[in-house]
């Protein structure tokens, strides 16, 4: 028994030794902490991609708005420079907030939500 009990320790304590000796459950502990590092990092860059967006979509819907109520105003030309104006400041609003929601979807590992903006173009303007 006494040599069943030795031996036991034996390799008990073999095993702790390696175990401990050469550092491969610290270096385990330290890959699952620079793990969660990375992910409570993804999740703050990922939070403020989106406080970056919301901003840009809602002067994108301001402008869509504003583009609206301009179009109503006829056929002219100061109209036709306003609505293409307005649609020049849309176009890189657009652009980067789709550059935004890339970085955000690829972050959150999701499928990108593109933003569509298509308004029919004014006619030509009219001379009176």
């Amino acid at each position: 028994m006494t040599k069943e009990y030795l031996t036991k320790w034996t390799v008990i304590s073999f095993l702790i030794g390696t175990i401990f000796g050469t550092g491969s459950i610290w270096k385990y502990f330290d890959y699952k902490l620079q793990q969660e590092k990375l992910r409570s990092e993804q999740a703050e860059t990922a939070t403020k991609l989106r406080s970056q967006l919301e901003p840009l979509l809602r002067e994108i819907i301001a402008l869509t708005d504003e583009y609206l109520m301009v179009q109503k105003e006829g056929n002219i030309p100061e109209v036709h420079n306003r609505l293409t104006a307005i649609k020049a400041r849309l176009a890189i609003l657009k652009d980067n907030a789709n550059s935004l929601e890339t970085k955000s979807a690829f972050l959150e590992h999701r499928e990108e939500k593109k933003i569509n903006l298509n308004f029919f173009p004014p006619s030509a303007p009219t001379l009176h």
